[in-house]
């Protein structure tokens, strides 16, 4: 998209979704979709150019070929759009695999942009970073780097795709010029790596195997570096948690420490899917990957384009290049912005830190938040696309309540197939 909305002080809008990336869009289809707002009364501020560009990017890095997710979670409101999209779709490799139909991720992403072209997402999306938010009478004004925007309601979808966890003695070595990078910097491109000699990849989960499969080329020595044997499993969590099989008994839990603690335990961190599985024991077979189990204690930089790893349970492993993929840390999304409104207006927040919200995920009057940022209400999917859908039926039950009757949609279409797909 190269035009996109301009930001006018004048008009109050009636909503402000503040991230542009997966959460951001769902909820301001669903707005779109259900009649709650039209394309004059929305807006959507994000720093990148384009919408989804974090997600596209982070998932190019890592040599994403499949999501981990199910045909029925995108972007769009029908469950089935992409099953219905991908009809129209030629393609040389499988579009779907198992189990549960699993898209290829250049499947979801051009139907992603199908949608975003027919809604017209342009006339809504503004590049702009957002500084401060405070409330007025009739609803917040939001400061950013191009001017003022005024909304009666405004939602946090705000990731933490910017936040790359760097381990200390990584982000020691970084200070020292040592070559090592992190797939979810900015900066970060599979093109950068050295074509030949030892590249060591440190992280086990999805986007650790991936990275390495990815980088191997037959003149790469690869070792993946892991501090735990690597497990198999096909989601995130279990899919009782998109539906009331968990949700139910979760929600009657009043303390939020155990809240959180349940989320930790419920999440297959670290985990990879079958395919993956089965593609990286051929690439040890072939010799084109090597697996090492242990955790980095310092670095020590030996040449210009030689490092030692020093490991806890080993002498050390010779590197010509280190590339992490040790996910994103586990700080509030929206870093000093989240803080300092939850400061500013007495906002509530459990003992992690994390937003307390009402059943309708409203932080304060007419501030709602989504992703990360509402999972102590939605449960361990909440930063997923499937918790997107979640987060989006909360606040459409908050907007049927609120916006008068002839002006309500008559169907609700995505909580009705979702609850039967959950």
């Amino acid at each position: 998209m190269n035009e996109h909305a301009q930001i006018n002080p004048a008009p109050v809008f009636e909503w402000l979704i503040v991230g542009g990336g997966v959460h951001g869009c769902f909820m301001a289809n669903m707005l779109l979709r259900n009649r709650i707002a039209d394309k004059k009364q929305i807006r959507i501020i994000d720093p990148n150019s384009d919408p989804l560009a974090n997600w596209k990017r982070n998932a190019a890095n890592i040599g994403m070929k499949y999501l981990r997710s199910p045909l029925v979670h995108h972007l769009e409101i029908e469950a089935f759009s992409l099953k219905h999209f991908a009809q129209n779709v030629e393609s040389s490799k499988p579009l779907f695999i198992s189990p549960n139909d699993r898209p290829a991720l250049s499947l979801f992403n051009d139907h992603s942009d199908s949608l975003l072209s027919r809604t017209g997402f342009s006339d809504i999306y503004i590049q702009g970073l957002v500084s401060d938010i405070q409330k007025t009478e009739h609803g917040y004004s939001v400061s950013t780097d191009s001017g003022i925007i005024r909304s009666r309601n405004v939602i946090l979808a705000m990731g933490q795709s910017n936040r790359a966890e760097w381990p200390s003695w990584a982000a020691e070595a970084k200070s020292e010029r040592v070559r090592i990078s992190h797939v979810f910097d900015p900066d970060y491109s599979p093109e950068s790596i050295p074509e030949k000699g030892t590249v060591v990849v440190i992280g086990g989960g999805m986007s650790g195997v991936q990275t390495a499969l990815s980088l191997k080329n037959g003149e790469r020595n690869i070792i993946l570096l892991t501090a735990y044997p690597l497990r198999q499993a096909n989601f995130d969590s279990d899919p009782g948690w998109m539906g009331p099989k968990y949700l139910n008994g979760y929600q009657r839990v009043g303390c939020y420490v155990k809240r959180r603690r349940i989320i930790s335990k419920a999440r297959n961190k670290g985990t990879i899917t079958h395919e993956l599985q089965a593609a990286l024991n051929a690439a040890v077979k072939r010799k084109q990957i090597t697996i090492v189990h242990d955790t980095v204690v310092s670095c020590t930089k030996m040449l210009e384009d030689l490092v030692l790893l020093n490991l806890k349970n080993a002498d050390s492993l010779g590197a010509n290049c280190i590339v992490l993929a040790t996910g994103f840390g586990e700080s509030l999304p929206g870093g000093r912005l989240t803080h300092e409104l939850a400061s500013r207006y007495g906002l509530e927040k459990a003992p992690c830190g994390f937003p307390i919200t009402d059943e309708f995920l409203q932080w304060d009057d007419g501030l709602f938040v989504t992703g990360a940022l509402a999972e102590l209400e939605i449960g361990p999917v909440s930063r997923n696309i499937s918790g997107a859908r979640l987060a989006a039926e909360r606040i459409y039950q908050y907007c049927k309540m609120d916006v008068k009757s002839d002006s309500k949609t008559t169907v609700n279409s995505f909580t009705k197939t979702e609850k039967k797909s959950a």
